[in-house]
């Protein structure tokens, strides 16, 4: 009986937080979908003529005032020193009080007329090497969904899921799994319906799976390994990407600067390619 009124009160609030999301962020919606519109035409003007496929490879990522400005930076500084010439960086930052969904969904929806592929990293994730962001690209033209894997600690499914933190999605996958909206639900995060809709058209997914966490571990997947601040994900002994986590969340609410790990790490990266 406890179970199911846990249940039914958390079904509720999902179902109230989206009655306010679709009410109150209906708004936001517009404004980062105006934004997107701007940046494309910005890429278009001066990188793409037409919006034409000479660049097959989108890369961005979002941001807001939440996220302090150095971390945005960082990660700008960190992208322009190692991405490919054939590949075009264009993060977002928005003036809007904008959901990560909802850019991802206005950057999807927008995109694939000019770019083949498109990847997309959360704001305080970088790739140790532009190899990284390749070997995303290789697996997706196999008509794949990838990226770095997640289990949501707030659903408590066990459910790994393709997150995006880093992932990589073709225009192919994202038609043959009917182009979901990226909405946090009742059943999952924010992108988990990606995964969800994957298994059930029967679209491959290949999860790049956590190697390390050097600073706080905070949650834990279900077969016991850690995830958290400075989060290092990989293959084999070989380190593609790495993640801060809670860069949004305020330092005094974990008792320390926390982006301090993502900062610090990006500046070694630069001074060890300098």
């Amino acid at each position: 009986m406890l179970n199911l009124l846990r249940r039914a009160l958390k079904s509720l609030s999902f179902r109230f937080r989206h009655f306010v999301d679709r009410r109150l962020h209906r708004l936001y919606g517009w404004h980062v979908g105006q934004e997107v519109n701007a940046l494309l035409r910005s890429v278009g003007a001066k990188r793409v003529p037409k919006l034409g496929c000479v660049k097959k490879v989108l890369v961005t990522s979002y941001s807001n005032k939440a996220i302090p400005p150095l971390v945005v930076s960082s990660q700008n500084d960190v992208i322009n020193a190692l991405i490919s010439p054939s590949y075009l960086w264009a993060p977002l930052r928005s003036a809007s009080r904008a959901m990560h969904y909802q850019f991802i969904d206005m950057i999807l929806a927008k995109s694939f007329d000019a770019f083949e592929y498109v990847i997309i990293l959360d704001v305080d994730c970088v790739p140790y090497s532009q190899s990284a962001l390749d070997e995303m690209v290789s697996i997706a033209e196999r008509g794949v969904l990838v990226g770095v894997e997640q289990v949501s600690p707030e659903h408590a499914t066990g459910h790994y899921y393709v997150s995006p933190v880093a992932c990589c999605i073709s225009k192919q996958v994202f038609d043959a799994i009917g182009r979901p909206s990226a909405m946090q639900d009742l059943n999952g995060d924010v992108m988990e319906s990606f995964t969800f809709a994957a298994e059930r058209a029967g679209v491959k997914i290949s999860l790049i799976r956590v190697v390390d966490v050097v600073d706080q571990k905070l949650w834990k997947f279900p077969d016991g390994r850690d995830f958290g601040i400075g989060t290092v994900y990989g293959v084999g002994d070989r380190r593609l990407f790495f993640h801060n986590f809670c860069s949004s969340t305020k330092p005094e609410a974990m008792g320390r600067d926390h982006t301090r790990v993502f900062i610090d790490f990006c500046s070694a990266a630069l001074r060890g390619w300098a």
